[in-house]
């Protein structure tokens, strides 16, 4: 079961005087939820999203956006190859190769936006989309470390 839950029978509870307000536990809950989220996933890869997520002063979706995209500058590493794993409009298809140059911005819908040079030319797409076939274990694991996060924010 979760932490959040637990099933007792009724011989198993004593009435008790309230100690804590609605509010009070509301709180508590989000503060609890917030450090813990991403621990479900299991493993070292749930620890570690929960690591970067954690840096966010406030627990809201675009500071955690936020947090990701500063820690994505500071750690990646570029050139590096990749392939498209998701459905894209325009001129990068799904399946593709292309190499990824840098980071150039960060969208409120689509997270972090990198630079991909693909044979004709080079284009935008997020980051999320793309599986690194062609780099050291740290970038492999830490883009697929952000595109589970992505995925299941």
């Amino acid at each position: 079961m979760s932490w959040s839950e637990m099933n007792l029978s009724n011989h198993e509870v004593e009435p008790a005087t309230a100690r804590d307000t609605e509010d009070d536990v509301a709180r508590t809950i989000a503060e609890i939820e917030s450090k813990s989220s991403w621990l479900h996933l299991g493993g070292q890869q749930g620890k570690r999203i929960q690591e970067i997520v954690n840096q966010a002063q406030d627990h809201d979706e675009f500071a955690a956006f936020q947090i990701w995209h500063t820690y994505l500058e500071e750690h990646l590493v570029f050139p590096f190859a990749a392939t498209v794993v998701e459905y894209q409009r325009g001129p990068v298809r799904q399946g593709a190769r292309v190499k990824v140059l840098d980071i150039t911005f960060l969208d409120e819908t689509y997270g972090t936006i990198v630079a991909v040079k693909q044979k004709d030319g080079v284009y935008e797409l997020p980051l999320c989309d793309l599986k690194v076939t062609d780099a050291d274990a740290e970038i492999r694991q830490l883009v697929e470390d952000y595109a589970v996060w992505f995925a299941n924010r």
